[in-house]
């Protein structure tokens, strides 16, 4: 039987373990969250995320030395977005369900599409909607 916990779900995290025994001993779910990450990520991609996932990556970084080529933030400012864009630099997101999407992509008022790849989401905007 499933209850509806009014939370979201992460991939690799059972919720109902995750929150209800709060020892952590042998759980793997986030570990495995961070390497399918690391293999869907291009090199030096931004990653969009909020800090449940975010932190989980940084420190998956910090200590086990994944994916440091990652640079992990929360937001990123229409100029910050320029100049990734123009840098060719992929921009990913780990979520578009509400809540959690990035909603100051919508304030700027660009076209960009999302791809999904795996676990995360890709951020395709075109360099002429900066012109």
């Amino acid at each position: 039987m499933e209850f509806n916990l009014g939370i979201r779900k992460i991939p690799f995290r059972n919720t109902y373990t995750y929150f209800i025994f709060p020892s952590k001993r042998n759980y793997t779910g986030t570990i495995k969250y961070v390497t399918e990450i690391s293999k869907i990520a291009e090199k030096d991609s931004i990653i969009v995320t909020d800090s449940t996932i975010g932190n989980a990556i940084k420190a998956a970084q910090l200590v086990y030395g994944i994916r440091k080529d990652l640079l992990i933030c929360s937001y990123l400012k229409k100029e910050d977005l320029k100049r990734f864009v123009y840098q060719d630099k992929p921009i990913y997101i780990t979520s578009v369900e509400r809540g959690y999407f990035p909603v100051w992509l919508n304030k700027y008022n660009l076209k960009y599409k999302i791809i999904p790849e795996g676990i995360l989401y890709k951020v395709e905007v075109e360099k002429n909607e900066f012109l």
